[in-house]
C-alpha cells in the first residue's frame, strides 16, 4: 500500500507564521495519528529570515552594526529545528514535513537520506548532479561557478516530535538572491560555498522546480494536493 500524503503549496510567507502552520499540523497529526493520511509536506517561499537552529553560535553571525538600515525587511528568529545558521528567502523553495517518521523512512539516519534522495533525483531533471555529504549535511555538486569546487545547494534540518513525528525539512536554491548568505557563516561554513540553480547556469524558477518535485514525490506515494485555505479550515489559521 502506498503511503498516502497531502501536499500544500503555501505563498510567500514570513517565517512565524509558517512555523505556526507547521506546529498546528503536528499537533492535529498527533491527535488523528490512528488515521493513515495525516502526512503533510508544505512547499513555500519565504520572505527574508536567517533562522538560528538549536546549535547556532553567535559568531557565525556576521551581521554589520547598520544591517538593520541596510536590510530593513529582514528577520531574525531562533527556531528548534537541528543545526546552526541559514538564510531563507524569494527564490528559494522550502519543504516543511509535518509527518510521521516512519513515513520517511526506517530511523531519522534513513529519513535524512531518504529526503537528501527527493533533492537530488530532483536536480538530476534539469542535468545536475547533486550528492549527499555525511560529514556536511546537506546537498552539494560541483559547481562550476567561480572558483570550481564542491558547493551546497540545498540544507536539510529536521526536528523528532515525540519519537515518532517529524517537523522541518529542506530549503533549496533556485534563483534567490545568494549575497543574503554573506551576513552569515551558513552552517558554520564560509558564505561562498553556497551556491544555487541559477549560479550553476539552470534557467528555471520555484513555480516551476515546485511542480517538478511534487511529480518526482508522487511517484511511489499517494499523494492528495489541498488548495492552503481547505488545509487550513482543518487545523486554524496562523496568527498575523
Amino acid at each position: 500500500m502506498k503511503q498516502q500524503w497531502r501536499i500544500i503549496v503555501l505563498d510567500t510567507i514570513n517565517y512565524s507564521s509558517a512555523m505556526e502552520i507547521m506546529n498546528n499540523t503536528i499537533k492535529f497529526i498527533i491527535s488523528n495519528k490512528e488515521k493513515n493520511n495525516q502526512n503533510v509536506l508544505f512547499l513555500l517561499q519565504h520572505e527574508p529570515v536567517i533562522t538560528l537552529g538549536k546549535r547556532a553560535k553567535k559568531e557565525n553571525l556576521l551581521l554589520p552594526l547598520n544591517y538593520k538600515q541596510r536590510f530593513p525587511e529582514l528577520e531574525i528568529t531562533e527556531t528548534d529545528r537541528g543545526g546552526d545558521v541559514t538564510f531563507h528567502g524569494p527564490g528559494q523553495l522550502v519543504g516543511y514535513f509535518s509527518a510521521k517518521v516512519l513515513s520517511l523512512g526506517k530511523n531519522v539516519a534513513d529519513m535524512v537520506r531518504n529526503v537528501s534522495q527527493l533533492i537530488i533525483d530532483l536536480l538530476q531533471e534539469y542535468g545536475l548532479q547533486g550528492f549527499f555529504n555525511d560529514e556536511l549535511p546537506g546537498i552539494w555538486i560541483e559547481s562550476t561557478w567561480g572558483v570550481k569546487k564542491q558547493r551546497k545547494i540545498a540544507s536539510i534540518g529536521m526536528k523528532i516530535v515525540d519519537k515518532q513525528f517529524v517537523k522541518h525539512g529542506f530549503a533549496l536554491n533556485i534563483n534567490n538572491d545568494l549575497n543574503y548568505f554573506n551576513l552569515i557563516n551558513p552552517c558554520g561554513l564560509p558564505s561562498d560555498i553556497m551556491t544555487s540553480m541559477e549560479k550553476e547556469g539552470i534557467k528555471t524558477n520555484v513555480e516551476e522546480v515546485t511542480d517538478t518535485l511534487i511529480k518526482i514525490f508522487s511517484e511511489n506515494r499517494e499523494v492528495e494536493i489541498l488548495e492552503k485555505q481547505d488545509f487550513l479550515q482543518l487545523i486554524g489559521e496562523p496568527n498575523e
